[in-house]
């Protein structure tokens, strides 16, 4: 297994089930996913370690940001996740415009509902980056895409009511 299957392994899955629960963590996995991809489609950055270097460096200031400023760190992170979801699911040569659209579409989305978007953001990031070291056809790809955001979304949606429960 390589260094970014295991590391889009991991982190997906951490999104996917714990995103809304550890903010900080969701927001930096995502800078580290876009960082990574940005390395990757921008500058053609090989071996692949050095993109995740770079994902770490991108990932741990977006974690430090949203320690002390969280809607703002919301919003970046929902622009993040639009911007990282779009170029997955639109593949290589995605234009440009469409996945910075995404991204502004994440972050209004996130800023607005900021408890649910932190689910259903995290989820979806999750659900692109564990597909993303698979070679699935597209149709495929979104149907793993839908399948693995509902799955997450109901999963972290039971988890908010439980402690919402707790606290009446």
């Amino acid at each position: 297994m390589t260094t970014e299957m295991l590391s889009h392994l991991v982190v997906g899955a951490i999104l996917l089930f714990f995103g809304r629960r550890v903010f900080w963590l969701f927001v930096g996995a995502v800078g580290f996913l876009s960082g990574f991809e940005l390395a990757e489609q921008l500058f053609g950055v090989e071996p692949g370690w050095t993109a995740v270097v770079v994902g770490l460096l991108v990932g741990g200031a977006a974690a430090m940001l949203a320690m002390f400023f969280q809607l703002v760190a919301a919003g970046i992170a929902g622009f993040g996740v639009g911007f990282y979801a779009a170029l997955e699911l639109a593949g290589p040569g995605a234009p440009a415009w469409l996945a910075a659209l995404c991204g502004a579409a994440g972050s209004l989305l996130a800023v607005a509902l900021f408890g649910w978007a932190l689910v259903v953001l995290s989820a979806m990031a999750g659900a692109a980056a564990l597909l993303d070291p698979f070679d699935l056809a597209s149709g495929a790809r979104l149907i793993g895409f839908v399948v693995l955001a509902g799955v997450g979304i109901g999963v972290q949606a039971v988890g908010m009511e439980r402690g919402e429960a707790r606290r009446r």
